[in-house]
């Protein structure tokens, strides 16, 4: 049951962080970073300006260069 909840844990933590009156700005925000930058399955990582925060980014620029290796 825990488990179920884990996801909703940064949603909270954001949600305390800022103003209510605020809430339906960001989450339009949000949504058009994940329609334009951070979309599925081919995000434009080079272009978004959260690749220092971005767990994914990493993982795709190590596999990048996993790919690069085997091809010299």
């Amino acid at each position: 049951e825990r488990e179920k909840y884990a996801e909703l844990v940064p949603m909270f933590e954001l949600m305390k962080e800022l103003p209510k009156d605020h809430w339906i700005l960001w989450n339009i925000h949000i949504i058009t970073f994940g329609r334009t930058i951070c979309k599925a399955p081919t995000p434009k990582c080079e272009e978004c300006f959260l690749q220092h925060l971005c767990a994914d980014y990493e993982k795709r620029m190590k596999a990048g260069a996993k790919k690069s290796k085997k091809k010299a």
